[in-house]
């Protein structure tokens, strides 16, 4: 018989790495336990009467949760073959603290507009629960890449925009009628990066183009109410 258990991570189902052997297997018994400190020998050995222990799951797999993260599990396991014979008990415990979910951005949003000479500034938005723990704990940076459209139109792809990596991005006069699109990439304290969130602008227009459609809506506003002066001689 073996057991191993492997690198542990938050809200991501733990499954032990086993070996049976003695006939066909039946319903073993499993008891997971959380730990502050990493058990070992003896003290591993008499995990149930260890100080500090904590009885957190009772099935073959067991997935991490937010108040196990810096703790140790450990699996007490009593092989069973279909008869209900029984092996001696095995125990394991992992190797390293189990490690938080890996903080994450839920949407982009942007503040400002697509229009030439405005500043388009992206805003995270983050998940509203328990996982802001992790966020505001674990979180180490938040890097950002601006990419514009390669072609004007429906069909295109976007190119990345040289030195621009930072929140904010002013439109540029060049930018007109592409697409732009802010990319978003958070990274945690143990150097692991997430999956990256975008978010697209519409195609860019001129820096006067609401001035100018302001200008025209006036100006056929006033034409349907002009009433001409008649003149009586």
């Amino acid at each position: 018989m073996d057991l191993v258990i492997p690198d542990c991570y938050e809200d991501i189902e733990l499954i032990p790495l086993r070996k049976y052997f003695g006939g066909h297997e039946g319903v073993g018994e499993y008891i997971w336990y959380r730990t502050n400190h990493k058990l070992e020998g003896s003290e591993l050995l008499d995990i149930s009467n260890a100080f500090d222990v904590v009885i957190c799951g009772t099935e073959l797999t067991y997935k991490p949760l937010l108040k196990d993260v810096g703790a140790y599990l450990s699996l007490y396991w009593v092989p069973t073959r279909a008869d209900g014979k029984c092996g001696e008990p095995l125990i394991a415990i992992c190797s390293t603290p189990v490690s938080p979910e890996l903080p994450y951005v839920e949407m982009l949003a942007l503040t400002g507009k697509a229009v030439e000479g405005d500043v388009l500034t992206a805003v995270e938005v983050i998940p509203n629960s328990e996982t802001q723990h992790v966020w505001s704990k674990y979180k180490k940076d938040i890097r950002y890449q601006w990419f514009s459209s390669s072609e004007v139109g429906d069909n295109f792809s976007y190119d990345p925009l040289p030195n621009q990596s930072s929140r904010s991005y002013k439109v540029r006069l060049e930018d007109i009628g592409h697409h732009l699109k802010c990319e978003c990439t958070v990274t945690d304290v143990f150097g692991r990066s997430g999956e990256a969130v975008c978010i697209e602008t519409t195609p860019v227009l001129p820096g006067n183009y609401f001035d100018y459609l302001s200008i025209l809506c006036l100006q056929f506003y006033s034409s349907l109410h002009f009433q001409p002066e008649i003149i009586w001689l």
